[in-house]
């Protein structure tokens, strides 16, 4: 089973649409924030979270819900893809309904490897994956970059042809619009 979970108008043909809003007609009308999720454990063999994860989770209790619930509904080995906007981009600040920001690095205190590796090293990292018993792995995570003020800042001179746009994020608010984000679900 193929989730698109959070879907608003954007359904996929093959997947199973879920959204809280019925207007959007989605296959079925589920509050991604209520748990547990009326679907069956161990069927998803991929989730697509299209900007939909950064307005879920409020509370942190709801948010860690909503963590359990993805890995409780995934199998083993499953692809959950996660489009985010960067939390430093007037497209996440703007939005009244942004309630989380996400990054990978606080998506990896999901990840029991990291968070051994934390662990080792004595980070303040919350170890997540360990308290709910989840096992997410990042697989890979690339960053887009807003096209104009990229262009600004290249044309002033602030980053060089060479520079990585993702390296000075932390620096230039509205530099990086989106976050990608493919995590692997690990089980047993």
């Amino acid at each position: 089973m193929k989730l698109n979970l959070g879907c608003g108008p954007r359904r996929l043909e093959g997947w199973l649409n879920i959204d809280t809003v019925a207007s959007f007609e989605p296959d079925r009308v589920i509050d991604l924030e209520q748990t547990p999720w009326d679907l069956p454990t161990d069927a998803a063999e991929e989730v697509l979270l299209n900007h939909v994860l950064e307005h879920l989770g409020a509370s942190t209790g709801t948010f860690l819900g909503v963590m359990g619930e993805l890995h409780r509904v995934c199998r083993d080995g499953a692809l959950i893809r996660i489009n985010v906007p960067h939390p430093l981009h007037e497209h996440y600040r703007t939005d009244p309904s942004h309630v989380r920001p996400i990054t990978p690095q606080s998506l990896s205190m999901f990840s029991q490897a990291e968070c051994d590796q934390a662990a080792a090293v004595s980070s303040p990292m919350t170890p997540w994956a360990h308290i709910l018993g989840v096992d997410f792995e990042l697989d890979s995570v690339q960053y887009v970059a807003d096209p104009r003020t990229e262009a600004l800042l290249r044309e002033r001179g602030l980053l060089r042809a060479d520079d990585r746009a993702e390296d000075f994020a932390e620096i230039y608010a509205n530099l990086i619009a989106e976050i990608r984000i493919e995590l692997r679900v690990r089980k047993g």
